[in-house]
């Protein structure tokens, strides 16, 4: 599917001087509620106490040299960081006091050899580029744009164009000049020559969030700073190929492969780039109706499970961090009255707030500007949320956010984007808190982006709610996926099909799960059937500790059980080792309950949890 295929914008793109930032609203630029100026000018006296940190050269090489990539992002990030407090802080404040340290900062910036990240130095190597281990001007290397790359030139125009005028005026021109003459030299001319950086999709491959995550930045940044007409044309047409080459990779049910934690880069990414389009053009480009980008934006709500709980499949946290009052104006576009009342309940009780690193300056003033209707609806999620494209399913037990009962259950194939091995996975929660859990994913190295991605725990099938079959596992490949998956939205239940997911699937004639619930109870109903005798375990890692008794019930001390038929019941620690996996959980140690049948050729086990009487 494609949304701007064959149309041709040149006479709408407006100049620089008639370009309004929020054309849809009567913007001011100043937030109106007192606590978030309160907050803004807190934060950023506290910012001012801050050292900005030196870039190391040696650091950059590391991660080519052994993999290692969060010392060097560490002080990456903290710059920019520093710098959105200090701009949104002297936004709020119209003080002038953060100016000198946001000069500092920003010069710093434009002073740095490269505005892209080390680990994503060597893309650059992948289309032909110099492949160099430290990044240099004359290096065609220099041309090229990643993530950062474009959200370090988004998050300046935003100070040319917002603080400019603030500058000391013997400065002011030669600042702003630099700042523009950057961002042309950097990322503007690079993406208009360019047609070879894998992102943008004109190699016929299947893109993910980088696409409209890079794209929505230089659309701003271009916005914001560019003042030659032909060159913002040149622009808005490359973008909408870009978008159109994103939006391609996606079913009509919207579902992102990428998981939850990343529809903040990729949905998300590209509501931002249809905002700046609708700005770009004075109105004319407004693609918000389409059904394609509704059901895009409706994704986040379909898949939360309670809070900041998302069905964390692919590589996700348990804890994702949509930017709310963004899916807010994401139902008022699009017209999606129930994601408004998603989005307006999540933030009446304190979630989804932005996250300095994650999300770029604007961002952070949009949720600053754009009104949202005080009234609040009662947000009644449905019985069942089914991505039938994508198979992903959420159950709950009541029309309640924190449910007594939620699950969460995938099918689709073991090679999506960030993909892990999981067909056939499921999670479960009680009231809104983890009980039958995916680990999520580790820190970030090098090997997860090699050939040794899927040996990682807990990227691995073993690492999931999964049998093991004769002694094996699933394994990696868009071949390896669900024959089957139904979701039956009067008895809230899902069944799912995935021998083939398996690497030996032709020694399987069956593997199926059924997930049911209900208000007294939650049951999963394991079903395996060989072609000769062999043996299975089926695996489900746990957040609580149990308490075993007579092999086949488990107690915990949140108030639930959980009965098996059909095999033996025991129980494993799962000490954790990565850092980020121990952040993500709040503790160092996980549990995993193994069932084990008897050695046949059909296993048929029932796994009830309900609450302990």
């Amino acid at each position: 599917m494609r949304i701007f295929e064959n149309e041709n914008y040149d006479e709408s793109i407006l100049p620089i001087s008639k370009f309004k930032l929020f054309c849809d609203i009567d913007a001011k630029y100043q937030p109106k509620e007192k606590n978030v100026v309160e907050q803004a000018i807190k934060e950023a006296d506290e910012a001012l106490t801050k050292e900005i940190p030196h870039l190391w050269a040696h650091l950059y090489p590391d991660f080519l040299k052994k993999g290692e990539r969060a010392e060097y992002e560490r002080l990456f990030f903290c710059r920019r960081d520093i710098l959105k407090v200090l701009v949104w802080g002297e936004i709020c404040s119209g003080s002038g006091k953060y100016m000198e340290r946001i000069l500092d900062i920003v010069w710093m910036i434009m002073e740095e050899s490269s505005w892209f990240i080390p680990s994503h130095n060597r893309v650059a190597h992948d289309i032909g580029r110099n492949y160099n281990p430290l990044p240099v001007e004359y290096d065609n290397n220099f041309g090229y744009i990643d993530l950062f790359a474009a959200e370090t030139a988004a998050d300046l125009s935003i100070v040319c164009h917002f603080l400019g005028d603030r500058f000391d005026e013997d400065i002011r021109d030669i600042v702003n000049g630099k700042i523009v003459f950057s961002i042309k030299k950097r990322i503007i001319e690079p993406f208009v020559k360019y047609d070879d950086m894998f992102w943008m999709g004109f190699k016929g491959n299947t893109v993910g969030n980088w696409c409209p995550w890079i794209t929505s930045n230089i659309l701003l940044a271009t916005a914001l700073t560019e003042d030659n007409l032909r060159t913002r044309q040149l622009v808005v047409e490359k973008a909408l190929k870009c978008l159109d080459n994103f939006i391609g990779g996606y079913d009509p049910d919207g579902g992102c492969s990428e998981g939850p934690m990343y529809w903040g880069h990729a949905g998300e990414a590209l509501f931002d780039a249809l905002e700046i389009l609708y700005d770009m053009s004075g109105g004319i480009i407004d693609k918000f109706d389409t059904p394609i980008i509704g059901a895009i934006c409706d994704y986040i709500r379909k898949v939360n499970i309670c809070g900041n709980y998302y069905t964390c499949f692919a590589d996700c946290h348990p804890e994702a961090n949509p930017e709310i009052k963004a899916v807010y104006r994401m139902g008022k576009k699009t017209g999606n009255k129930l994601l408004c009342n998603f989005a307006k309940n999540e933030i009446k009780n304190g979630f989804g707030k932005y996250n300095e690193r994650i999300f770029g300056l604007i961002r952070i003033i949009k949720d600053g500007v754009y009104p949202i209707d005080e009234k609040t609806d009662n947000y009644k999620p449905n019985y069942v949320e089914c991505l039938p494209d994508l198979q992903v399913a959420v159950l709950r037990s009541e029309r309640k956010p924190d449910a007594k009962f939620i699950i969460g259950i995938k099918g689709g194939h073991n090679g999506e984007q960030h993909n892990h091995i999981d067909v056939g996975n499921f999670v479960l929660y009680n009231n809104g808190k983890p009980f039958i859990i995916d680990l999520g994913i580790c820190t970030y190295t090098k090997a997860l982006f090699d050939d040794r991605r899927y040996t990682v725990f807990p990227v691995y099938g073993k690492a999931h709610n999964l049998p093991v079959i004769n002694d094996k596992g699933e394994v990696e490949g868009i071949d390896y996926a669900a024959t089957s998956f139904d979701a039956d939205e009067n008895l809230k239940a899902v069944k799912v099909s995935y021998k083939n997911a398996y690497e030996n699937r032709d020694e399987i004639e069956l593997c199926e799960r059924t997930v049911k619930v209900s208000d007294k109870c939650v049951t999963v109903s394991e079903d395996v059937v060989l072609k000769e005798n062999g043996n299975c375990l089926f695996n489900y890692y746990l957040y609580e500790k149990p308490e075993i008794l007579n092999n086949n019930t488990a107690v915990f001390q949140n108030g639930l059980k959980i009965n098996v038929t059909g095999g033996v019941l025991c129980a494993e620690d799962v000490e954790l080792k990565d850092d980020r996996l121990i952040k993500d959980w709040k503790k160092d140690v996980l549990y995993k309950l193994v069932v084990k049948p008897e050695n046949g050729k059909e296993f048929h086990v029932k796994i009830k949890a309900m609450k302990n009487n």
